[in-house]
């Protein structure tokens, strides 16, 4: 094998394309796995600030709207201007509405629709629901228990899927950081019709340090 800076650079770029990705997708599996252990171990720590759902949601939707284009997807955001600043870990909610967005992003066809709403409901107490609706095949049946678990991916996904395969671990982290905030998360999905995820997050509570004994994962 030549060395890659013998290589023209058509083949030289591919080269450290490949091995950039590789670098990222290990990067974020080992983040991904630390994430989980601290989850389990019930030490998730929290950093409450006031935390706007819609200046996130933008700022998230704007990154994804090169991916958008490039598969044609019809992509929508939902989120009104008066919709309260809730105390949150501002980092780890992004990372939840970044993981359902790119699970919705890999699942919807081209030429589909995602769309992105969120909205404050009562559900015992005031509750901000965000919700991340897809275009995609759904989920059959008889493996919707199995998509918060660790390491899960629905059977025959691996291979009908283009582009990186995850690690599973992405639906897992997002139950515990929502649960840990003390909120709600699930979906609803039908095959052939796509799948709609959400979660809730309380709209009272008091910010700053919090150290949260998560539930144990499944």
């Amino acid at each position: 094998m030549k060395p890659i800076d013998k290589l023209n650079p058509e083949k030289a770029k591919k080269a450290l394309d490949i091995i950039q990705e590789s670098t990222t997708r290990l990067t974020l599996f080992v983040n991904d796995i630390l994430d989980v252990a601290k989850i389990k171990a019930g030490k998730m720590e929290l950093h409450k600030t006031d935390f706007s759902v819609r200046e996130t949601a933008d700022s998230i939707f704007s990154l994804f709207q090169p991916l958008f284009q490039k598969k044609n997807i019809r992509a929508a955001l939902e989120v009104p201007a008066d919709l309260p600043l809730i105390p949150a870990d501002g980092e780890k909610i992004r990372q939840v509405i970044q993981n359902l967005l790119s699970n919705a992003f890999k699942f919807t066809p081209e030429e589909g629709s995602i769309t992105l709403t969120a909205s404050r409901e009562e559900d015992g107490q005031p509750v901000i629901r965000v919700q991340i609706k897809d275009t995609g095949p759904g989920i059959p049946k008889e493996h919707q228990g199995l998509i918060f678990g660790k390491f899960q991916q629905v059977p025959g996904t691996k291979d009908s899927v283009k582009g990186p395969k995850g690690t599973g671990l992405g639906l897992a982290i997002v139950k515990g950081i929502v649960e840990s905030h003390g909120g709600k998360v699930g979906f609803t999905s039908e095959p052939g019709q796509g799948t709609t995820f959400f979660f809730t997050l309380p709209v009272q509570g008091t910010t700053g340090r919090q150290v949260i004994e998560a539930k144990q994962l499944a």
